[in-house]
């Protein structure tokens, strides 16, 4: 079975850490990143199926990486 690739990206790493564990206990593989910048710099690496972008951030906003 192919795991699906998941990023998540958000400034608060509670939620990283939450949200990481519940979709690894699922069966995901899962990528995280702390901020717009990071994401955009995973994303030119790793092909990932879906994002979970966080919209309100600081130095970018997710509405800004999404552009």
């Amino acid at each position: 079975m192919l795991k699906r690739k998941i990023l998540i990206v958000d400034d608060e790493i509670e939620n990283l850490k939450y949200i990481e564990f519940v979709l690894n206990s699922k069966g995901y593989k899962v990528l995280t990143a702390g901020d717009g910048q990071e994401c955009l710099e995973i994303l030119k690496k790793e092909d990932v199926d879906v994002v979970l972008l966080d919209i309100v951030m600081p130095k970018m906003t997710g509405l800004e990486a999404l552009e």
